[in-house]
């Protein structure tokens, strides 16, 4: 799979320190994919074109929600396929076999399912067969970190 087919795309309203460690992580796994970034308010200190000429990063900013923020970061992404990713996320590895499943059809998302873990005393009387893990949200996925094929969602479901 060509590297030009996946973009990241970050919501980014502050953490100066997190989003440089980011932002290195996306490059140290895929040096050529496009990274789009919405950041909200000004550009203190030219921060934002600090991080354009290091890390190639595209923003725009924008006062907005972080909803609208997650929209207009699609609207601008040309990639077959879109990796949502907090600015405080980091990725530990390259994406390429969620790419490889999501390409083959295995699956249509790739996402983090938040669990909750209940203290000793809670767990052995409410739901002893849970092991101490109950599932936040069922069937739903964080948002801090989400791959899914961005151009087939279009086309399915429009924006």
């Amino acid at each position: 799979m060509a590297p030009e087919s996946l973009s990241f795309l970050t919501p980014y309203w502050s953490g100066r320190e997190m989003m440089r460690i980011h932002l290195a992580s996306i490059r140290r796994f895929h040096p050529a994919a496009p990274i789009l970034v919405s950041k909200r308010g000004g550009d203190n200190n030219g921060e934002m074109e600090v991080y354009r000429r290091e890390f190639a990063v595209q923003f725009r900013l924008e006062d907005c929600e972080y909803m609208d923020a997650y929209l207009r970061l699609l609207e601008r992404c040309q990639t077959r396929y879109a990796c949502i990713l907090d600015h405080d996320a980091v990725l530990l590895t390259g994406l390429g076999p969620f790419l490889n499943g999501l390409d083959g059809q295995r699956y249509d998302l790739v996402g983090i399912e938040e669990r909750i873990r209940l203290p000793g005393g809670v767990r052995a009387e409410a739901w002893p067969e849970s092991d101490g893990w109950l599932r936040f949200a069922p069937g739903c996925v964080a948002s801090n970190f989400i791959v899914f094929d961005w151009q087939a969602f279009k086309e399915r479901w429009g924006l």
